[in-house]
């Protein structure tokens, strides 16, 4: 323990939602090709025109919740929802919350590790 709280570790980025905490999965590179594929999924649904509305909607919600669900864990997806009913804005919303996080999350690492390269560089060159 140090101070007078309680430190805490988990392996991912934290986010919270809806007043909950979650994990983004540290695998980032699954993270991207999932909220990719989640979104060229419900593109493609939105303009089949042999689908009708209602099933539209259970097939966008059944693709986002997947996609959620693999970047923050099983059954994220339906304790964001649990409540309130589901709309096709809120779960745009979501995931473009969650993809945001994921590209912040790559350019922090970026930048990370290019200093941890420029240091070592100095370190090399001085020593």
């Amino acid at each position: 323990m140090r101070g007078k709280g309680m430190n805490s570790f988990n392996f991912g980025r934290p986010m919270k939602i809806c007043g909950k905490v979650y994990h983004l999965t540290s695998d980032m590179e699954k993270a991207g090709r999932v909220m990719k594929e989640c979104s060229g999924e419900a593109f493609r649904l939105s303009g089949d025109a042999a689908l009708a509305d209602e099933e539209k909607m259970e097939k966008v919600t059944e693709t986002s919740r997947r996609a959620v669900d693999q970047c923050l864990g099983d059954g994220a997806f339906d304790e964001i929802f649990e409540g309130r009913k589901i709309s096709v804005l809120d779960m745009a919303s979501l995931l473009d919350f969650i993809r945001f996080e994921i590209e912040e999350w790559k350019r922090e690492i970026g930048a990370k590790n290019a200093a941890g390269r420029m240091l070592a560089k100095r370190q090399e060159m001085s020593g």
